[in-house]
């Protein structure tokens, strides 16, 4: 292998590494960002369910145990 081909083959495999740990933190962004969404939804909708109050109306018929 020439110094020309040895050059190539480096430089191949260091914008391959880039781009792999590119997208791999931006994987890991976007699922940061899902989860924070979904959770925040869901704290939306435990909110409109409690219309205000500490535990929703819906299970207050049920016997506590």
């Amino acid at each position: 292998m020439n110094l020309t081909t040895h050059s190539y083959s480096s430089l191949i495999t260091q914008i391959g590494a880039l781009l792999h740990n590119g997208r791999q933190k931006a994987t890991q962004q976007v699922n940061t960002i899902l989860v924070q969404t979904n959770w925040l939804i869901g704290q939306h909708i435990v909110e409109f369910e409690q219309n205000g109050n500490e535990k929703a109306e819906y299970g207050s018929a049920l016997q506590q145990i």
